[in-house]
């Protein structure tokens, strides 16, 4: 809380720093400064450079790009190729169809996600499904209608089509790992309908043939109404204050973060986020690992010490087809980073008084019309 507040007083005045570091749990509070033309429009210095689903993520509404991000993770369901083709979207209504079908069948619909700095499947969902209840440009939104009435219904009972811990695939510090191999079954199988995957290293896609062994899979966005939308996640922002006098020499040090150089120093444990680093990586896409626990070792060891103590290491090499998917994904995905929280706490409220029985669930959504509508044309 204290450092917004001096953030605030040394804009106001006119000491703020030249380039603002800003982290994940200050994101929120800053927001007011990137609509307010505080900082420098980044995008013709550094949008070319930056991947599609970057800039996804970053450019708003009006075309500007006040921040940056250096590194990234992004968050999304997998599917087995015949539940959902990779080329059919899933929407609401094509998620409402496979809940259906895996409740008829006894099968959970989603894995639990232990990775940490990303949410729940329930907030994934809720992120990317809520704000296209609502159009920005001419200040309308439609909380009040059946759609957003059936999405509640749905939300309310996610908890329950989540697979016991057992099931769970996590991501931390470089290293995906699984809570026990009860997973692999059920998702070559169908059991579990979505695998909530963190696709945190250039190598989660290796990691998602070995968990789906031979059978074919598919990435997908979080529904919304109309389209699927990837979850995006940084550790470190940066921008450049409009005031500064420095300003190219700013320029020149945010240019160096975003060089090959820094990209790819640690992007054994994090994704880079401009496209000539991705690319140097999938030149070379041949990835070593222990064939237990998927430990990565291409990344410490030398050739020659793999073949010399590792003989029996699991190599995975991408092919034309999975160089394709993982393009895809970088260079044709829509991303957010995290829905308003103003808006996630006025549902919340309501929807706090409906399963408190204090309202039915259409006066709830009735409120929650009135509430966001004046806050978003406001």
């Amino acid at each position: 809380d204290e450092i917004p507040q001096a953030f605030t007083e040394a804009m106001l005045a006119g000491d703020g720093a030249d380039v603002l570091v800003n982290t994940e749990t200050l994101r929120e509070a800053m927001r007011i400064y990137t609509v307010k033309q505080a900082f420098v429009d980044l995008r013709d210095a550094f949008g070319d450079i930056l991947l599609p689903c970057v800039q996804s993520a970053y450019v708003d509404p009006n075309g500007a790009l006040y921040s940056v991000p250096l590194n990234m993770y992004l968050s999304m369901p997998v599917t087995l190729e015949t539940t959902l083709p990779s080329d059919t979207a899933l929407t609401l209504d094509v998620m409402y169809d496979l809940a259906e079908r895996a409740e008829q069948n006894g099968d959970f619909l989603f894995t639990p996600n232990g990775t940490p700095g990303f949410g729940s499947f329930t907030d994934n969902f809720f992120a990317a499904a809520v704000p296209s209840f609502a159009k920005e440009e001419t200040g309308e939104c439609f909380y009040d209608s059946e759609e957003f009435g059936k999405l509640l219904t749905f939300l309310e009972t996610v908890r329950d089509r989540i697979a016991g811990d057992e099931m769970a695939f996590t991501y931390q510090y470089g290293d995906y790992s699984l809570e026990s191999d009860v997973l692999l079954d059920a998702l070559r199988s169908g059991e579990v309908t979505f695998l909530d995957f963190p696709f945190c290293t250039i190598d989660a896609y290796a990691i998602l043939k070995q968990l789906y062994g031979g059978n074919t899979f598919a990435l997908h966005g979080y529904p919304s109404q109309d389209k699927e939308i990837v979850r995006f996640r940084s550790d470190i922002d940066i921008s450049l204050n409009a005031a500064s006098k420095v300003q190219l020499g700013a320029a020149q040090f945010i240019a160096y973060l975003l060089s090959d150089t820094i990209q790819l120093f640690s992007a054994d444990t994090v994704l880079p986020v401009t496209t000539s680093a991705i690319e140097a990586l999938l030149a070379t896409p041949t990835f070593v690992y222990t064939p237990d626990t998927m430990e990565r070792l291409d990344t410490s060891y030398s050739a020659e010490i793999l073949e010399l103590v590792y003989p029996e290491a699991l190599r995975i090499t991408y092919d034309e087809d999975d160089l394709a998917a993982v393009r895809t994904l970088l260079y044709n995905t829509e991303t957010t980073v995290n829905i308003d929280t103003t808006v996630q706490t006025i549902i919340n409220e309501e929807m706090s008084a409906y399963r408190a029985g204090v309202r039915s669930l259409a006066q709830a959504q009735k409120i929650m019309q009135s509430r966001l509508w004046i806050y978003i044309n406001e």
